[in-house]
């Protein structure tokens, strides 16, 4: 008996191909970097950041800035600019005249002001990590040439000296130009000065100051030889001098500052144009999350309303019997509260507690939505419930 044909199983169904990971989902947001944004936009009008600063206190901006962290800034303006310029590329001229308190050359000026706080980061960034290195080398390269000066000098004055004998005058030449050691300029001055003294003597025409020089191996090559170590020590000292200007605190916050006001700005004017229509984008900060929430706007909080009184209050308060109260207010002290409110034996003296009670929860309300707000209370509180009660009373 034959076999059956032997059936091959069903093919697995084809899987999808995998997304490739550095392949963007459709909510990521693209990578921006403020100096290729600054190319996009535009340079920025100097004169616009003069308007938009008009008025500022720079002791405020510079307040302003201290309060965060300059990261903060650059990272939350790189972003949001970067969006906001995508969105403004595409929108209708519809959608951009809902957009009121922004425009490109606006953002033109914030971007500059970003990428300016940027490299001003960067740079003192830079400077605190290679200062001690450029402080090294700088001060190395010093030492170096001044060895090298001051064994030139010694050397030359030295040899000079022999050179010039017994004659007072030639001496006399020579101590006054071979000058001081420190600082660096004055050995590089000195130095200078003694090239240019065995210039002089080699050009005298004495012959017996030319043998002199001769014997003592003194040319014009050590003369170029005494200049060209000159030079290299002034060049020293003065690199040494000449590091590079750190940035200051107050120049950071600043720029901080300008930059926060120009950012919080900016954002508002979107966020208007969202409440307006949806359909505009509402940029939202993150890294500076905190500290504009702490400026915006907070809703005024809604007073609490005074419980009614109770229909039973009043007739409990006119039932009281009038014979014993007499003698109570008699016995009281005449500035005592409760003296006045008791003789109530008249209809109509009947609803004084309930005016001595009102004022108490309309105050507490009052108090709660100036502290909630922060605004100070505009004017004294009212009477106290004691002068009202005195006031009724006849």
């Amino acid at each position: 008996m034959s076999k059956p044909p032997r059936r091959e199983p069903p093919a697995a169904p084809a899987v999808p191909a995998l997304r490739l990971a550095d392949e963007p989902t459709p909510t990521a947001e693209p990578p921006y970097a403020l100096g290729i944004l600054a190319e996009r936009v535009g340079p920025a009008d100097p004169t616009l950041l003069t308007q938009v600063l008009a008025g500022a206190p720079t002791a405020n901006l510079v307040a302003l800035g201290a309060t965060i962290s300059t990261r903060r800034i650059v990272t939350d303006a790189t972003r949001l600019y970067g969006l906001i310029h995508d969105y403004w590329q595409r929108a209708t001229p519809e959608k951009r005249r809902r957009v009121r308190g922004f425009s490109l050359p606006l953002l033109a000026v914030a971007v500059d002001q970003a990428y300016r706080l940027e490299q001003m980061m960067d740079r003192q960034r830079t400077k605190r990590a290679a200062d001690g290195t450029t402080r090294a080398v700088l001060d190395a390269t010093l030492k170096a040439a001044r060895d090298t000066g001051l064994g030139l000098r010694d050397q030359a004055a030295s040899a000079l000296l022999d050179a010039a004998g017994q004659d007072p005058v030639l001496r006399e030449e020579l101590t006054s130009s071979v000058g001081r050691a420190d600082p660096p300029d004055a050995l590089a001055l000195g130095l200078a000065n003694l090239a240019k003294l065995l210039r002089r003597w080699l050009g005298l025409g004495d012959a017996a100051l030319a043998t002199r020089l001769a014997l003592a191996n003194l040319d014009e090559g050590y003369a170029s030889e005494l200049d060209q170590a000159g030079q290299q020590l002034l060049a020293a000292a003065t690199a040494a001098r000449l590091r590079p200007t750190p940035v200051t605190q107050g120049e950071l916050d600043l720029l901080e500052g300008i930059n926060l006001m120009l950012l919080g700005q900016i954002v508002r004017a979107f966020r208007h144009a969202h409440q307006l229509d949806p359909t505009i984008p509402r940029p939202i900060p993150i890294a500076t999350r905190r500290f504009f929430s702490r400026r915006s706007p907070q809703k005024p909080a809604s007073p609490k309303t005074a419980p009614a009184p109770s229909p039973s209050a009043a007739p409990a308060a006119s039932t009281a019997p009038a014979a014993p109260a007499a003698p109570a207010a008699a016995a009281a002290p005449a500035t005592s509260p409760a003296a006045v409110a008791a003789p109530a034996t008249s209809p109509a003296s009947a609803p004084v507690p309930i005016m001595a009670a009102a004022p108490a929860t309309p105050a507490t309300s009052v108090d709660a939505a100036s502290r909630d707000s922060g605004v100070p209370l505009a004017g004294p509180r009212s009477a106290t419930p004691q002068a009202s009660t005195a006031a009724t009373d006849p």
